[in-house]
């Protein structure tokens, strides 16, 4: 029987001892080993992945070393496939400019700017829309990226327009250099064409000079001239009161002719069918004028029959103050209009005057029937409805007679303007409220 040799122990007590020690870090450092393998085997592309002759822990060894580099070396050269970045959102529009001051110099805009007063120009780039209005608008060497809208006594687009130009001036110039890359729709006076117009020429002017290029289009003049520098890229079809003047050096490449009136395919209504057509028409304007002053009288109360008592009491002064408001009114408004900070009143005032125009022309009416009814049946206080209808039916007849129609109807609304405004005055208005003043002794519509 051999007999081994007894080991010294070590610091850890029994050999053994140490020897369970050893493997079990041995099996750690090989589990370890295995899960680091694996996790880089899983990783590796199929290209870059070790052969089988490769280590367990994860070490190439021999040829597959080999393999391994030149398998990367590959992979190094191939080409990277870029992930697509994903899709940027659309920018957010830029909210629109208002501009109201005196004189509006514009510069660079990213979105819509509306404009409005003495001056209104655009000297940068405005990316979108530009809505001008004033005296003096339109461009100075500015770019509108969209439409143009141009309302102003004098414009001129000294620039470049992406789109359409739509003008609504007593005068449009176009100088040399511009550039409207859509159509001209232009309701101008004068109307000068230097640079180019790509588009379509449209629209009504008084004086149409041409000297510049065009797309061909339609237009309605009084004056059409053909400037030596014209180039009309199409057929131009014109509505002139005068031939057209066209300077020898101009270049038409379509056709340029005249629109002729449309024939009246209808057949002619006359004699008595032109008679009854017009008697319904007459009435259909008395019946909607009576419903309307019915309706007022009704609702109206106290308030509506005012302004015919104070023409009865004093028909020459509610006359000439008729004609006071009349006159001043609209001036003032107008004045208002061209002044940036009043414009609202100045719109307000002119609507306001129309509405009252019409209300006293109804006043009118009540009273003119009431002082007939008072001379033909004797009445001190004939009905208020019974004197609206005779009144507008009166008015309705003296319309027609030539000359005393327009003297009739103007002298209907001074006095239905001028009873309005007495009876505001009497009622204390703005002052007081506007509950009517009844005069001492009469109640309702002393008419």
């Amino acid at each position: 029987m051999i007999s081994t040799p007894r080991q010294p122990e070590g610091p850890h007590g029994s050999p053994r001892r140490a020897g369970g020690y050893g493997c079990a870090l041995l099996a750690l450092a090989t589990l370890a080993a295995l899960l680091a393998g694996a996790s880089a085997q899983a990783s590796m592309t199929p290209a870059a992945a070790p052969s089988r002759g490769a280590h367990a822990f994860g070490r190439p060894a021999g040829g597959a070393l080999q393999e391994t580099s030149a398998a990367r070396e590959a992979a190094a050269a191939a080409p990277v496939q870029q992930t697509p970045a994903p899709a940027s959102e659309p920018p957010v529009p830029e909210p629109p400019r208002f501009l109201r001051d005196v004189i509006n110099a514009i510069g660079d805009v990213a979105g819509d700017v509306f404009s409005w007063g003495q001056s209104s120009t655009v000297t940068g780039r405005v990316l979108h829309n530009a809505f001008l209005a004033g005296q003096i608008a339109g461009l100075d060497g500015g770019f509108v990226g969209g439409d143009l809208f141009l309302f102003a006594a004098s414009a001129s687009v000294d620039g470049e327009v992406r789109h359409d130009v739509y003008a609504f001036t007593s005068q449009l110039r176009i100088p040399r250099d511009a550039v409207v890359h859509g159509n001209l729709l232009a309701f101008v006076g004068s109307l000068r064409i230097e640079g180019r117009v790509r588009g379509k020429l449209l629209g009504s002017a008084g004086i149409v000079v041409l000297d510049g290029q065009i797309g061909g289009g339609e237009i309605e003049a009084g004056t059409l001239r053909l400037g030596p520098n014209a180039r009309v890229h199409g057929d131009l079809v014109y509505t002139c009161d005068n031939e057209p003047v066209v300077d020898p050096a101009a270049v038409i490449e379509g056709e340029l002719r005249r629109k002729e009136a449309a024939a009246e395919t209808a057949p002619a209504v006359g004699g008595r069918h032109a008679t009854w057509w017009k008697l319904g028409w007459k009435a259909w304007i008395y019946v909607g004028n009576l419903i309307v002053g019915l309706f007022c009288l009704l609702l109206g109360g106290a308030a509506a029959r005012a302004p015919a008592a104070e023409l009865t009491r004093q028909p020459a002064s509610g006359l000439g103050l008729g004609f006071v408001v009349t006159v001043v009114t609209p001036v003032a408004c107008l004045l208002a209009l061209l002044l940036v900070v009043t414009l609202p009143l100045g719109v307000i005032g002119l609507v306001v005057f129309l509405l009252l125009a019409f209300l006293g022309r109804l006043a009118a009416a009540q009273f003119i029937g009431a002082w007939l009814l008072r001379r033909t049946l004797r009445r001190a206080r004939p009905s208020e409805y019974l004197s609206l209808a005779l009144g507008l039916l009166v008015l309705m007849l003296l319309a027609e007679i030539p000359y005393v129609g327009f003297l009739a109807r103007l002298v209907a609304v001074l006095l239905g303007v001028g009873g309005v405004y007495m009876a505001l005055r009497a009622a204390g208005f703005p002052s007081r409220g506007i509950a009517p003043r009844r005069p001492a002794g009469s109640a309702g519509l002393v008419a």
